[in-house]
């Protein structure tokens, strides 16, 4: 995988999806085992591009964070609050999404 900056308690997983919906829920159970998403990258490892998701993990006394919602630019899910915007590599294109909680 690509050498990407990362903080001694981040780490990154590499998240090949078909749907958003499928993307969304891959994040939301890899935040279930105590981590938090930071962002997403697309990025070409072995000739393919992929998505390259961030996680920082919690400590003792974090919370879990509200399950994400990933929808695509200019969605807003009601009652909820941006919490990242950038591309998402679905389908073999690349689409530009935002992340609310």
């Amino acid at each position: 995988m690509p050498e990407v900056n990362a903080k001694d308690n981040e780490y990154l997983i590499e998240v090949i999806r078909d749907s958003l919906e499928g993307f969304s829920g891959r994040i939301a159970d890899e935040e279930a085992g105590a981590s938090t998403f930071l962002e997403n990258q697309v990025m070409v490892i072995d000739g393919v591009e992929v998505n390259v998701a961030r996680f920082a993990m919690l400590t003792g006394g974090d919370t879990l964070p509200d399950t994400p919602t990933f929808v695509a630019i200019g969605g807003v899910p009601e009652g909820k609050v941006a919490q990242w915007t950038g591309v998402i590599r679905l389908r073999g294109a690349n689409m530009s999404a935002a992340m609310f909680r």
